[in-house]
């Protein structure tokens, strides 16, 4: 029987999610606010595509576009994804969810249990693979050694390098700004800490890029609870001079969200003003190329040193960023296998990094991502 699968948000990574399971035996449906999203070249091949009205006048419209579906994926902006997984929930639909929203999705596991659905949250890069790659390297230990340390570096940056910003994404800038913002959870000792983002820098050598730098932002996410590595982080990769950049305009109080009163009376708080005047220099355009840099190394207590590496760039014959195709196909691999086997973990709502305690759920994400030749290097679970 052929599957409805539902997508709620076309982006640029909700729309090659959309392009790519287009492609499979199920029917694609797409919802979007946006007339313009859902008018994209990469959706021509979609069943059907349903315009949602903003706030909350169009609830029934959305529940609706959820109840007729067998699965659903929550791709929407992180300030409204928590709010539409519990829809989804309370419809009774499984869900693959990548909206990253911040909230703690705990209260939303009794719920998941009283409506009997299976929901996978952050199955994107990071978090995504990086908690799945972090699960496996914390796995290699014996009676002889553990893991005591866990660095994940992940990042996306454009292939031409321009100054000043020496960065463009396929976000919106408000999103990467809160990854510069907010407090970042990390593990020392044994201890989960808050630390200020953008600290900590560290250079890194990739090979047919150069020199790059990273800082911790605030992307361990569940890891912290449930992988027992005395020390984690996660950190962010730029090129070098961006973070610097982004101290500056912090320091001088750019970002921040207090509104300014102008001589003239009018008001506006500074973040959106400058995330008004970096949207155009910040965003990647079609016709520009990205790649997504990703290293994950772990330190053993008995001096040995494991690491795990993916180097991927913008598909040139899809016009996919890489940056969505690094995301959005691990939300298409699991949402695919999900479908096939109608159960994983079972009913709740479970992290990525619980992925791989199925073999055969680690082996058809590994071969769907290396068919679409993105392979983490390092990277083999036992079969």
């Amino acid at each position: 029987m052929t599957k409805e699968i539902g997508i709620i948000g076309v982006g640029r990574v909700g729309g090659v999610i959309a392009a790519e399971l287009s492609t499979t035996s199920s029917r694609i449906h797409v919802a979007d606010t946006s007339a313009q999203a859902l008018s994209h070249r990469f959706l021509h091949h979609v069943t059907s595509r349903t315009q949602l009205e903003g706030g909350n006048d169009n609830e029934s419209a959305l529940r609706k576009f959820i109840r007729d579906r067998d699965l659903i994926i929550n791709c929407t902006p992180g300030h409204i994804g928590f709010r539409t997984l519990r829809t989804i929930i309370e419809e009774k639909r499984p869900c693959i969810d990548i909206s990253f929203f911040p909230e703690d999705p705990e209260p939303l596991q009794a719920l998941a249990v009283q409506h009997g659905v299976e929901v996978w949250i952050d199955m994107g890069l990071a978090p995504g693979m990086s908690n799945i790659v972090g699960a496996f390297l914390a796995s290699k230990r014996s009676d002889q050694r553990r893991c005591n340390a866990l660095d994940l570096f992940v990042g996306g940056l454009p292939v031409e390098r321009t100054l000043p910003l020496q960065y463009k994404a396929v976000f919106s800038p408000s999103d990467v700004i809160e990854e510069y913002l907010r407090p970042a959870r990390i593990k020392r000792g044994g201890e989960v800490l808050s630390v200020p983002p953008l600290t900590e820098p560290e250079h890194l050598e990739f090979s047919g890029v150069g020199t790059v730098e990273a800082f911790i932002t605030d992307g361990l996410r569940t890891l912290v609870q449930s992988l027992e590595v005395p020390n984690m982080r996660e950190m962010t990769i730029r090129y070098p001079g961006h973070r610097e950049v982004m101290q500056t305009l912090l320091k001088l109080g750019f970002l921040s969200d207090t509104d300014v009163t102008l001589p003239s009376g009018a008001s506006c708080a500074p973040r959106t003003f400058t995330e008004h005047l970096l949207r155009d220099q910040w965003t990647l355009k079609e016709f520009e190329s990205d790649q997504t840099l990703f290293l994950a190394r772990a330190q053993y207590d008995d001096g040995t040193t494991e690491i795990v590496e993916m180097h991927d760039t913008k598909d040139p014959v899809t016009g996919y960023s890489s940056m969505a195709r690094t995301t959005g196909f691990v939300a298409c691999a699991a949402a695919e296998y999900l479908l096939l086997k109608q159960r994983v973990g079972g009913i709740g709502v479970h992290p990525p990094e619980r992925w791989c305690e199925e073999k055969e759920a680690c082996a058809h994400l590994i071969n769907f991502l290396e068919q679409r030749n993105i392979t983490y290097r390092g990277f083999q679970p036992a079969q």
